[in-house]
Parts: C-alpha cells; structure tokens; sequence
C-alpha cells in the first residue's frame, strides 16, 4: 500500500508559491488516482487515460511533463486543454480553471452521472458539486477538501485513506 506519507508529505513542507503551485497540483492529481476507483466496465487498457484542463490554462506545460510517458490506472495518460464546456468529451479527470467560474453549474450537470473526476482550486467549487478543490490554509500550504457526494454521483469510490486527510464538504 501507498504511503500516506509519501502521497501527502510534500504538501505539508512545500509552501506554495506561485512558481511552484501548479507543479504541485499537477502532482497531488497523479497520486489522488492512486486513491480513486472509477467504473471497471468504463476504464479499458486500450484507450488513454484522458485529463482535460477547461478554461484559462494555469498549468502551462507542466502537466505534459509530468505525465510524458506516464501511466495512470495501467492506461497512457493524455492531457488536453479545451476552452468551452461544449468541448467536455469523456475525461477520467476534469479540472475546472476559476475562468469558468460563472458556468460551473452547468459544467457540474454536465458530467454529472458519469465516471469523471472533477478537481477545481477555486473557493467554493466543491460545495457547488466539484469533488476534489484545492484551497490554502492561513500558512499559505495547499490543502484539499472533497465532495464525497458527488463521488458517488459519479460512480467514483474513494479511498477511507484519501477522505480522512481532506476536509470534507457534506
């Protein structure tokens, strides 16, 4: 089994700055998927395993570096960065930019029902139905809180492991 340690020690001795901020998101997303199950009849070793950034790319390259030549859930990871709610095509992973602030109710509807983990760093996303948001405590260190409903919602399992180090959204 993964260490806790390894999976969260990072972020407690890390504080983030805004060079590195997005590295370490990019990262924490990696090892959240070592804590998710999705939908077995809906994951296939044949197709990629598909992280879609919406909205105003705070990323810039970085997730393509992280995941070059990388596997998540024994599938190739391939990223894209799509601009418009109508571009959503069936990611594992969604992160949802603060851009797209003003249509996050419609973003949420969209995937709702489907096995695609959404993931946002924006204040009050995940009392809107994103079930992993990103948030910084007074110490400025990133920390996360997660939507266990609309995990379920979505017919992800979470890991007893990851919700006990997250602050949880009832």
């Amino acid at each position: 089994m993964i260490s806790l340690f390894f999976l969260f020690s990072f972020s407690s001795k890390v504080l983030a700055q805004k060079e590195n901020e997005y590295q370490i998101k990019g990262l924490f997303v990696e090892r959240f998927t070592k804590f998710i199950s999705w939908n077995d009849s809906l994951s296939s070793v044949g197709h990629p395993f598909k992280i879609t950034v919406l909205g105003n790319n705070p990323f810039g390259n970085r997730l393509d570096i992280i995941y070059h030549n990388k596997f998540i859930q024994n599938r190739r990871v391939e990223i894209n960065y799509i601009g418009n709610i109508k571009q959503i095509q069936s990611p594992d992973i969604l992160f949802i930019c603060n851009s797209e602030k003003d249509q996050i109710s419609r973003i949420i509807q969209k995937v709702s029902g489907k096995p695609v983990l959404t993931i946002a760093d924006s204040p009050g996303f995940a009392q809107k139905g994103v079930i992993i948001n990103f948030f910084f405590t007074s110490d400025n260190r990133i920390h996360f809180e997660i939507n266990p409903k609309h995990a379920i919602l979505n017919q992800l399992k979470i890991s007893r492991l990851l919700l006990n180090n997250a602050k949880l959204v009832l």
